[in-house]
């Protein structure tokens, strides 16, 4: 891996770095697959990996415990529709009654638009519908502890002009080709009501949060 230079010093934990991309049957490989690692970043680092933070909400860690508890970036992160979309790996851990909502895609002042969010409250997951309502994914995959650490890799979706998003409730890496390859093996899966990309912004809300690294690169189905 190697680390990037965004006009500060990386340090340990708190940092961005480049990774090998995953390969894609359908093309869309983008040349770069980037980490932000923040397991150590305090609120007031993160404009210097490059995003904008509502800091008197968050923690060193990174931590918050209020829906104001916010960041997200401040130019374009995210992949262009015509790779396919954009995939986003989180590792992270709740407390109990909490919740990781995850923009992409996304714009505005607090941030809106396609979103994903990861609670405790049982086995539900929920993406934004057109409304900027969150609405049940699935009841299929396992309920989250708190304060345990979890990792997800999200597809934010896009092909011949229609959004989706789909997850698997592991690191992008230890996804198979069988998984990728049907949607019958999508864990999480949505299709209808999907907020239009429209913006080129990434953000998320750790209401009862702990978010230690996420990474975005090009999406792991090999379904369009």
């Amino acid at each position: 891996m190697q680390t990037l230079i965004l006009g500060v010093a990386a340090k340990e934990g708190c940092s961005i770095q480049s990774l090998t991309p995953i390969s894609n049957t359908l093309s869309y490989v983008h040349p770069a697959r980037t980490i932000y690692d923040i397991r150590n970043c305090s609120p007031s680092d993160l404009e210097g990996l490059g995003f904008a933070a509502n800091t008197s909400h968050l923690e060193k860690g990174l931590s918050g415990h209020s829906s104001d508890s916010i960041f997200s970036s401040l130019g374009d992160v995210v992949l262009p529709t015509s790779n396919g979309g954009t995939n986003l790996e989180v590792s992270f851990s709740l407390k109990s009654g909490g919740s990781l909502t995850a923009y992409i895609y996304s714009s505005g002042t607090p941030i809106s638009g396609p979103a994903f969010r990861l609670t405790d409250s049982g086995k539900e997951q929920f993406y934004s519908d057109m409304s900027g309502n969150f609405e049940t994914v699935s009841k299929g995959t396992a309920a989250l502890t708190p304060d345990t650490n979890y990792v997800y890799c999200i597809d934010f979706q896009y092909a011949n002009s229609e959004q989706w998003i789909n997850a698997w409730p592991k690191a992008c890496s230890e996804v198979t080709q069988t998984e990728r390859n049907s949607m019958m093996m999508f864990p999480v899966m949505q299709m209808m009501s999907i907020p239009t990309y429209s913006g080129n912004r990434i953000g998320f809300i750790l209401n009862g949060a702990k978010l230690t690294s996420f990474t975005i690169g090009s999406i792991l189905s090999q379904v369009d």
